[in-house]
């Protein structure tokens, strides 16, 4: 739990340990390629990715992702299907921490459109309010799903629609 303050806004928050990962199976034509979301061919991007070593010589690493993610299979030894990995931190779009737009809201309207802009990692928040109303939402983006669960729509909960069941602006 941490927690915080300034002379507006007060809050707290924990980790909401949500599902920000998805696995896909991947088809590739064995000569660099993936089948990409609209049915095309594409080639496998690679980063050459260096690992230092302390006391031992540096491991070259070739990454191969799709449009999805890195492939997981040089750690899957096992796996014969093309696993891809799609992680909201990987999305470079979702790289903002809007801790001085937190720090320095005056209102509910500022906090909440700070949290907005907080990507990752997922975050449970608790804010009192003046009237004594204890605000709970939740920052960070999850990937789009398929199935809806009660636990996937208390998760959807956003400023939005706090404000709406408390009756805050």
């Amino acid at each position: 739990m941490i927690a915080g303050h300034n002379e507006h806004v007060a809050w707290g928050f924990t980790a909401l340990y949500a599902d920000v990962q998805d696995l896909y199976i991947e088809k590739l034509d064995g000569k660099g390629n993936f089948e990409d979301i609209d049915g095309e061919w594409k080639p496998l991007a690679v980063d050459h990715e260096v690992i230092h070593v302390r006391g031992s010589k540096d491991v070259q690493l070739d990454v191969r992702s799709t449009a999805h993610g890195p492939l997981l299979n040089p750690l899957l030894t096992k796996e014969t299907r093309s696993i891809s990995l799609k992680w909201t931190l990987y999305d470079p779009a979702l790289n903002a921490i809007p801790l001085y737009e937190i720090n320095t809201a005056s209102n509910w309207t500022e906090f909440s459109a700070a949290l907005s802009a907080w990507n990752w990692p997922t975050q449970m928040w608790s804010t009192p309010t003046i009237k004594g109303i204890l605000l709970i939402t939740r920052s960070g983006r999850c990937p789009s799903v398929e199935v809806e669960s009660a636990y996937q729509m208390c998760l959807s909960l956003t400023a939005q629609t706090t404000r709406a069941l408390y009756g805050v602006h």
